[in-house]
């Protein structure tokens, strides 16, 4: 039944430049949606823009019956006249009295012929023109409202047409101005008669097959055509896992073709048409299928879940697996990464061999495939962020520059020297392809705090190293918010090297009581030694020695004639000395270091290589002191070796030399 159906555009400050196009005036401006300032100018226009048009025009054809206008607006200075143009024409002017009070017009039904004779394509604007003297027109807010009339239309099949499979209409509710066509399906060798206004096909309005009208009013069309020949019906029926079926024709004359078409779920395979509901009478497992219809006809469609094959791309340092190689469409896929070892993660699943197509960063990956499915596994080196601090609360700044280092190093590569580079902070002397990566930092801490990270390898070994300017020593700790002798002290050098395991903070503290300055020297069957320093006085230091091949560490002593034994731990901690007053710096009053220096030897394993052994009582003793008459004196002797002059000693004499000859 017609209906009137109502459109209204709403142009307000927050939607006018959505809506319009400005053409000599502003829009959004001053707290108004359109505003024309003259300044010499005496007119513009804003022009609705296509989205406005479609909010009004429920299609692109339909022509309206009748408008209403409405617009809130005021002036400033002389006469103005604000109309509403269509393609130029004017359907709605105002000149009036308009003050600088906002005023209120409004216009009602609307019906010029250049209104009911629009579409989208006419040109509407909003037209304002004023004299010389009028320096301002503002509109806060305007409204369109379109009315339109809205017909239905209805195709049957008329009651003597035999020939007709269905009738339909391109447009079911088509608006005045519309155009819409009238088409009906013909069995397979019927004749055509035409459109009828009564269900009887009595009045004929057409003999066009695909007839087109411009409504005016409702419209009702019967379709007649007629078929001498026998017709059966054909019908397909949705089975198992089938989302729609159709049929070419639902009515064919004998011997004629119908197409069986069906539409299998997302993940299915069609398995066929069936002449039961049973699915036990397979017909064809074409599809579409094209029978020749000698009866009344109904196929029923059926079809399975596929089954998916599924795979893993080979991995690094670890292994990949999925919990299935075949599953069933809609079954899950958990895809597994175990590392070689915790050095290792997985960073991603990826969708293609050359790892570019990143799908999850998940470990375990669970997913659901629509097809075969194959994820390829990056995996790498857990990386850890290390970070070095300097200057936090309840740490005094210091005067002078600090710098801090950090390195990831192949450690079980570098030389002793480059060990020794660590220890004193020059990471750059050290083999390029033995540094994963390194980063320098300087600052002063009595400006802001000081610091700097580094992400570094989980198989790496992590070097850190401080220096402060002026500072007789710097150390390490773990905390950085307490006083200094309740920290968590790592050392109390300049260096810190550690395998790391997690992210860590480290922190960056000095010496103000002065530092030792320690010194390690190898002797004999030692091939190197290093202490650290400087460290702070009073507190500990490591000495370490590297022993030859064939010789065991003997021990540390205090002399360089390795005479007073000091420890045989190795590496050795031991607590260094203060700071002695009495050789303090005559400028300052206080001495600011101290020092320790200490001898490693090691002997051979089947004695040591620089004693000589006499035999008391059946066994061998070392002599604590060699002592050789020369020109009538006792000398104490050093060099064993050359007591003997390269001849051996023997076996059967009662002293043995433990070194070679």
């Amino acid at each position: 039944m017609a209906k009137v159906v109502q459109t209204t555009l709403q142009i307000s400050e927050s939607t006018v430049e959505q809506y319009c196009i400005a053409d000599g005036l502003s829009l959004n401006t001053g707290g108004y949606a359109i505003r024309l300032y003259l300044n010499g100018h005496t007119y513009g226009s804003a022009i609705l823009n296509d989205a406005a048009k479609e909010v009004l025009y429920p299609s692109a054809t339909a022509h309206p019956l009748k408008i209403d206008s409405f617009i809130r607006a005021n002036k400033s200075g002389g006469s103005m006249t604000i109309s509403l143009q269509f393609d130029g024409t004017s359907v709605d002017s105002e000149t009036g009295s308009w003050g600088t009070g906002l005023k209120d017009k409004t216009k009602e039904g609307i019906s010029d012929p250049v209104v009911i004779n629009s579409s989208r394509s006419t040109e509407i604007k909003w037209h304002i023109k004023g004299s010389s003297t009028v320096s301002r027109f503002s509109i806060a807010s305007t409204r369109l409202t379109f009315y339109f009339n809205q017909y239905a239309m209805q195709p049957l099949v008329g009651n003597n047409a035999n020939g007709i499979q269905e009738a339909t209409v391109s447009n079911a509710s088509p608006y005045q101005g519309d155009t819409v066509v009238f088409t009906p399906k013909l069995v397979q060798g019927a004749t055509w008669v035409g459109w009828y206004s009564d269900a009887a096909c009595t009045n004929l309005v057409s003999t066009d097959q695909n007839y087109s009208v411009s409504p005016t009013s409702d419209l009702t069309l019967y379709a007649k055509a007629t078929h001498n020949a026998e017709l059966f019906t054909c019908a397909a029926v949705a089975g198992a896992n089938i989302s729609s079926v159709s049929t070419s024709d639902s009515t064919v004359p004998a011997n004629s073709s119908c197409t069986f078409s069906a539409a299998a779920n997302a993940g299915c395979i069609f398995d066929g048409w069936y002449s039961d509901e049973s699915y036990t009478n397979l017909v064809s497992t074409a599809n579409p299928y094209v029978a020749t219809i000698t009866a009344n006809t109904t196929l029923y469609a059926k079809a399975h879940l596929s089954k998916l094959n599924i795979s893993v791309g080979q991995a690094e340092h670890g292994t990949a697996s999925v919990n299935a190689s075949v599953i069933t469409y809609g079954d899950k896929a958990i895809f597994t990464f175990n590392p070689e070892s915790d050095d290792y993660k997985l960073y991603g699943w990826y969708a293609d061999e050359g790892l570019t197509q990143l799908v999850s960063e998940d470990n375990p990956y669970t997913c659901t495939p629509t097809t075969d499915y194959k994820l390829y596994p990056k995996s790498g080196v857990v990386m850890y962020t290390i970070k070095l601090t300097r200057g936090l609360k309840g740490v005094a700044g210091q005067p002078g520059t600090w710098t801090l280092k950090i390195a990831a190093l192949y450690y079980d590569q570098l030389t002793y020297d480059e060990k020794r580079y660590i220890k004193t902070g020059e990471f750059d002397k050290i083999e390029s392809s033995k540094v994963y990566g390194q980063i320098t930092k300087t600052g002063v801490d009595m400006i802001a705090a000081i610091k700097t990270s580094l992400q570094v390898p989980a198989n790496t070994t992590c070097a850190i190293w401080c220096q402060l300017s002026g500072a007789p020593a710097t150390c390490f700790a773990e905390s950085g918010d307490i006083s200094l002798g309740e920290r968590n002290m790592l050392t109390y050098w300049p260096y810190y090297i550690f395998t790391p395991t997690q992210d860590k903070e480290y922190f960056c503290y000095y010496s103000s009581s002065g530092a030792c300055i320690c010194t390690a020297i190898a002797k004999g069957g030692i091939e190197y030694a290093d202490a650290t320093t400087p460290t702070f006085a009073g507190k500990n230091a490591m000495f370490t020695a590297i022993v030859k091949e064939g010789y065991t560490f003997e021990g540390w002593y205090s002399d360089e004639g390795c005479t007073t034994f000091i420890s045989s731990d190795n590496p050795l901690s031991i607590t260094t000395p203060s700071v002695n007053k009495d050789s303090a710096d005559p400028q300052d009053g206080e001495a600011t270091t101290s020092e320790l220096t200490l001898y490693a030897r090691a002997r051979s394993i089947t004695g040591r290589s620089d004693m000589l052994y006499f035999k008391v009582n059946g066994l061998y003793k070392s002599a604590t002191k060699v002592y050789k008459k020369v020109s009538g004196t006792w000398v104490e002797q050093t060099d064993l070796p050359a007591i003997f002059s390269g001849e051996s000693s023997g076996t059967a004499s009662n002293y043995v030399y433990g070194g070679s000859v």
